[in-house]
């Protein structure tokens, strides 16, 4: 086979690829955090600000886990939970791409390493 040598990755850029990979974690951790805050704080204030309350009862830990976690109590809540939730899984599919570029470069030093072997036998 001619030109095996295309297939050993650039290290550097490899190196560059798993710096990147680190910060979409990160970034992913702290998003993570931040949704559940906020999910957190429109619970609480579902569960203690009577304007909220359904009926003038205070909504159920289900419906609050189901519905207000989901939604938020105002369009507000709606709109910076859609935004985190839309974060996250741009963050997620940046992660899952990065790794899938690291592994393919992986695999092509594996063939790499696999055909010179192959023909390192071939000399004997």
């Amino acid at each position: 086979m001619d030109n095996v040598e295309t297939l050993i990755p650039d290290f550097d850029a490899l190196e560059e690829l798993a710096r990147q990979a680190a910060g979409v974690s990160a970034s992913i951790v702290y998003t993570k955090n931040e949704l559940s805050m906020l999910e957190a704080n429109v619970i609480r204030t579902a569960l203690t600000d009577k304007r909220y309350w359904i009926g003038g009862k205070q909504p159920s830990m289900s419906y609050c886990d189901s519905v207000v976690a989901e939604l938020g109590n105002t369009e507000e809540d709606t709109s910076r939970l859609l935004e985190l939730r839309n974060t996250l899984a741009e963050l997620t599919e940046q992660s899952e791409l990065l790794k899938h570029i690291i592994g393919i470069s992986k695999d092509k030093l594996e063939l790499y390493r696999t055909i010179s072997a192959n023909e390192r036998k071939g000399f004997l």
